[in-house]
C-alpha cells in the first residue's frame, strides 16, 4: 500500500486506501483516525480538508474539515457538481473534475 504523509505542529498525518490517521510524529503513539475524507487530505492552516468520502443527502460532493488535535468534523461545504478531489495549488484550493479525460476542469474554490 502507498502512504501519502504530511507533518504539522508535531503530528504525522497518514492516508492510504483506508482511513486517514493521525500519530504523534515524535512519539508514533496513534492519537485519532477518520474515514471522512477520500483521497489525499489538504491543509488550510486550521484544518484537515478534503472531499468527503460520505457526502449529506442529495450526494453532492461536499468539502469536509477536520480539527488537526483530534479528528472533529467541523463542517461541510458543498463543491462543483463532478468534483472527484480536491488540492492547493500555491494558497489556493482548488476542486478537480475528472469526468472527462481528456479535458481535465479544475475550479479554484474560496
Amino acid at each position: 500500500m502507498t502512504w501519502n504523509a504530511f507533518l504539522v505542529a508535531g503530528r504525522l498525518h497518514l492516508v492510504g486506501e483506508g482511513p486517514l490517521v493521525t500519530i504523534d510524529a515524535r512519539t508514533g503513539e496513534g492519537l485519532w483516525e477518520s474515514r471522512a475524507v477520500a483521497g489525499t487530505p489538504v491543509l488550510d492552516g486550521r484544518h484537515v480538508l478534503g472531499l468527503a468520502r460520505f457526502p449529506s443527502a442529495g450526494g453532492r460532493p461536499e468539502l469536509v474539515a477536520l480539527d488537526p488535535a483530534d479528528g472533529t468534523e467541523m463542517w461541510r461545504s458543498p463543491l462543483p457538481d463532478g468534483t472527484d478531489d480536491v488540492t492547493a495549488s500555491g494558497h489556493m484550493l482548488v476542486a478537480v473534475d475528472l469526468t472527462d479525460r481528456d479535458d481535465l476542469t479544475l475550479t479554484v474554490l474560496r
